[in-house]
């Protein structure tokens, strides 16, 4: 197999739960620690401001952090139920996320992480879910 080889600038298309696609052209990228970092900053509808975001990941553990007026910080470890706050326009939710499994695939340009979760919101647990993303150069 091949070295992975990411540069400092990354292209990042994630798809969420609702499987739609989200495409970031150019975030920062740093390896430190084991952990892949990507920085970046979004603009979400409703919203006047871009807000700084950070995805934290290797084989097994993902941590998706966003700061500001829409903040959350949300974990998925494999096996294991993680709490997060996600802040939105009319108060915050509290929700519960069981992480089903975390798994990152390495190519010699590319990145593949894909979690599967529960997540439990106020005691009613919803569908289970899907979040991905695939990593390449700028």
């Amino acid at each position: 197999m091949e070295k992975l080889v990411l540069g400092n600038q990354v292209k990042l298309v994630m798809t969420g739960p609702d499987q739609v696609e989200q495409e970031i052209p150019c975030a920062s990228h740093f390896w430190k620690n084991g952990y892949h970092y990507f920085l970046y900053e979004e603009k979400l509808e409703g919203y006047e401001t871009a807000f700084r975001s950070r995805i934290k990941c290797r084989d097994g553990y993902l941590e998706i952090h966003r700061s500001g007026e829409a903040g959350m910080n949300m974990v998925f470890e494999e096996n294991k139920s993680h709490r997060a706050q996600y802040q939105v326009p009319y108060g915050q939710i509290v929700m519960d996320i069981s992480t089903h499994s975390v798994s990152m695939r390495e190519e010699a340009s590319r990145l593949s992480v894909r979690a599967a979760y529960t997540m439990t919101v106020n005691g009613t647990e919803l569908e289970q879910s899907v979040w991905s993303m695939k990593v390449a150069n700028c």
